[in-house]
């Protein structure tokens, strides 16, 4: 069953198109990578979909929920984790968490304790955002993603800075979160992650899905496959 559906979606900046009859899905319980060159739109389309960006044309929704016609109900479905997030720095994580679910209007006991415990910060929550690594801070970007219980986590370059223990932590905790009936959409650069992280992967280029991919460990030269794709959509 599709989870996420992106119909025919366009977006224009003046006269530059940016994303021009962007359709794809993303299934229930699957990890969904996106590709492309720099420009070719994912930052934008991420964006559209996390619902931070107005977009031109076309129809986004989570199963029945329409981001155009249930804007609250829909936001609250998707947890986005930019590559950089912003954080308030002198902050600890529990102020942060406890603010962040007071924007939403989430007054849940335990919840905070929760996903703080889920992203293994408890025991630094409260510390200062300030002395946190890029990873930790990724972490609490995640933490906060969760607050709503969303059905989709958007993740743009997940794994950039991370060390090993902290690189493996995410990849086990995704790979739950989708057990759970959920999904996955990723942006990265680093094909090896692709290919071995996602269940199925979109290249998109010109604004456009030029083609999908799926059981990518079968694929002895993955690498100069995604290449060539995109530098025939270039």
């Amino acid at each position: 069953m599709n989870l996420l559906t992106v119909n025919q979606v366009g977006k224009s900046y003046e006269e530059y198109r940016v994303l021009d009859g962007m359709s794809l899905s993303i299934k229930e319980g699957e990890i969904y990578g996106l590709l492309g060159p720099n420009g070719a739109g994912k930052s934008t389309l991420l964006k559209i979909i996390s619902g931070l960006l107005s977009f031109d044309q076309g129809e986004v929704k989570i199963e029945e929920t329409s981001l155009l016609a249930q804007p609250l109900e829909y936001k609250k479905l998707i947890g986005y984790v930019p590559d950089h997030p912003f954080l308030y720095n002198y902050l600890t994580a529990r102020e942060y968490l406890a603010f962040i679910s007071g924007l939403w209007g989430i007054n849940e006991k335990g919840l905070i304790e929760g996903v703080l415990s889920t992203v293994r910060l408890a025991e630094r929550g409260d510390t200062l955002i300030t002395t946190y690594s890029h990873g930790m801070k990724q972490k609490l970007s995640i933490a906060a993603a969760l607050l709503t219980k969303p059905r989709i986590l958007i993740l743009d370059e997940p794994l950039t800075g991370f060390d090993p223990p902290s690189a493996k932590f995410m990849k086990d905790f995704l790979r739950e979160y989708v057990k759970a009936g959920n999904s996955v959409l990723v942006t990265t650069h680093i094909l090896e992650v692709a290919q071995h992280f996602c269940d199925r992967v979109g290249i998109i280029g010109e604004g456009k899905l030029v083609q999908e991919l799926d059981q990518l460990g079968a694929f002895d030269s993955f690498e100069d496959l995604v290449i060539s794709v995109m530098e025939e959509s270039a």
